[in-house]
């Protein structure tokens, strides 16, 4: 996995940056080599982890936690701004992304787990 991690690295540094939303690529051969490249170490690295229970439990919830973090951003980002006449923009700063990040999942989960018994009842 570290040769994979190697060339990913590599690559992505001589490509520079891209946007696939704007679709540009930078050279289109270095981005194929450096996708597949990352494809490659996703999956060998998942290997690795794959007996971690924390990880496993995250992703048995994935399907709860993907729609429901925008929200609690948004939330998040309402709160700072209109609770505690935060300026626009406050939550770009790395302490602020990490707070997010915990109320995020520990929000997503709790939800993940009321919903999931819920579901199981029925």
């Amino acid at each position: 996995w570290v040769i994979f991690l190697l060339v990913v690295v590599s690559v992505s540094y001589v490509n520079g940056r891209v946007d696939l939303a704007g679709l540009e690529f930078g050279l289109s051969y270095l981005y194929l080599i450096g996708s597949f490249f990352g494809i490659f170490l996703v999956m060998t690295f998942s290997k690795l982890i794959s007996h971690n229970r924390a990880l496993a439990y995250l992703g048995r919830n994935t399907l709860y936690i993907f729609p429901l973090h925008i929200l609690v951003f948004s939330g998040l980002n309402g709160i700072g701004q209109y609770v505690f006449s935060l300026p626009q923009g406050y939550q770009n700063t790395f302490f602020i992304s990490i707070v997010y990040f915990f109320i995020s999942i520990c929000t997503c989960l709790i939800v993940a787990e009321i919903f999931g018994r819920s579901v199981k009842k029925l």
